[in-house]
């Protein structure tokens, strides 16, 4: 059966159409292949594959194609969005790799990579290229006792209408954070603001 009341959440629905999958089971190993999901506008699939004998250790990846984000939140800008993401879990740590492209007429480019454990989650880099504008940024948060925040970025004629309607502007900033979250919030942030304007 299909959704046929698909829509975006922030309107009370769900922007997925349909979703099949194959699951093999063994006593070694749990594999789920052919992952489809049919979204409001665009599709995704993937694998994911468990093997017991390492149960803390898995892989997964998921690929898009024609993703439209005005379909999952009505003011996201409409796009046809391509790209994919692997997830590996190794012991103790999580890698994340993403990348995703506009096919339409707006330039965008993004790519992520990133790594978790219990102990702390680490930005390698993250980037975007939109329209004639760009951001990034790196960093690294400790999740035990003091949960030490490290955050550096940076944004160079960004125009935030691009994505998400109603934030019109240019931004060109550069920015750090250092401190920690316990026991209370406290630490350092430089901001700086070169050329930047509401539109």
């Amino acid at each position: 059966r299909s959704n046929r009341a698909d829509g975006p959440i922030d309107r009370g629905r769900v922007p997925l159409r349909a979703g099949t999958a194959r699951m093999a089971l063994s006593a070694e190993s749990l594999r789920l292949s052919d992952i489809s999901a049919e979204l409001a506008r665009g599709h995704a699939s993937g694998r994911f594959e468990l093997a017991f004998a390492h149960a803390d250790a898995w892989r997964a990846q998921t690929q898009f194609r024609g993703v439209d984000p005005s379909a999952l939140h009505s003011r996201l800008q409409r796009f046809s969005l391509d790209g994919q993401a692997d997830f590996a879990k190794e012991a103790a740590e999580l890698v994340v790799r993403g990348q995703l492209r506009n096919r339409a007429a707006t330039p965008l480019r993004a790519n992520v990579e990133l790594r978790a454990s219990a102990q702390r989650v680490r930005i390698d880099s993250a980037r975007l290229d939109l329209g004639r504008g760009q951001a990034s940024f790196s960093g690294e948060v400790q999740l035990t006792a003091a949960r030490a925040l490290r955050l550096d970025g940076s944004v160079t004629d960004l125009d935030p209408s691009l994505l998400v309607a109603g934030l019109d502007g240019r931004l060109t900033a550069s920015f750090g954070v250092a401190g920690a979250l316990a026991p209370q919030p406290a630490g350092t942030a430089t901001f700086r603001i070169d050329d930047s304007r509401r539109l």
